[in-house]
């Protein structure tokens, strides 16, 4: 059961439905992520230079993001792996433009906790698009010497930061790679390409950005929300 990893059994917050009944404690974990999701991707846009007003709506726009409100639907664990991409990319700019080695443990709980949560592609993905994030801010940097002489320690210290997430979440991570190179979708598997992603275009991915109509929810749906707040 622990290496299913879906029972979330060393996430922090899932200590919640140790306090409450099971139906309460999956509204509150709702609650409480979503408001994560909000304040987190806030802080995110303070850190790029974006006013306070601006920040606001960034945090509201992640908040009723398709991917954010498909998964407080119905799948808290998805939910909690995807609220901490955007701490991860506040600690990942901190260490791209100043020398202060305290957001190392903010990139490692950033990059963890995902993980802990048992819903593993969710975790991956994020740590693909801090990696993302951080090459860009290098290579703009980069172009600069008083850029080029920070280089070494932002490298380093990011190189760092993922490490100790690795190690903090290896505690979930191990047991369910022993068990998932024991299923068909192990590794060498007889799985194909089309029965693990599915067989939908890329512009049928982004038509759902604007499709407004009744049914299930699309990942790239925007909303009406930022429409309303961007003015």
């Amino acid at each position: 059961m622990l290496a299913t990893g879906l029972p979330g059994v060393f996430y922090p917050l899932n200590v919640v439905f140790l306090l409450l009944p099971t139906h309460l404690a999956i509204e509150a974990s709702v609650l409480v992520h979503l408001f994560c999701a909000g304040w987190f991707m806030a802080l995110y846009a303070r850190a790029i230079g974006l006013s306070r007003a601006a920040s606001l709506a960034a945090g509201f726009t992640f908040m009723g993001s398709g991917i954010v409100a498909i998964q407080a639907l119905w799948f808290t664990p998805a939910l909690a792996a995807c609220v901490w991409l955007p701490l991860g990319l506040l600690a990942s700019e901190r260490l791209c433009t100043r020398r202060e080695l305290r957001w190392v443990l903010l990139l490692g709980i950033a990059v963890a906790l995902p993980a802990l949560t048992g819903w593993f592609q969710a975790a991956a993905y994020s740590v693909y698009a801090i990696a993302f994030h951080a090459a860009l801010r290098l290579a703009g940097r980069a172009t600069r010497p008083e850029g080029r002489a920070h280089l070494p320690f932002a490298v380093a210290s990011l190189a760092l930061g993922v490490a100790l997430g690795a190690c903090l979440a290896a505690i979930q991570v191990v047991p369910s790679w022993e068990l998932q190179g024991l299923t068909e979708r192990g590794p060498g598997s007889v799985v194909t390409q089309s029965q693990t992603h599915g067989t939908q275009t890329l512009a049928a991915l982004l038509s759902g950005a604007v499709d407004s109509s009744p049914g299930y929810p699309r990942l790239f749906y925007l909303g009406i929300l930022p429409l309303v707040l961007a003015p």
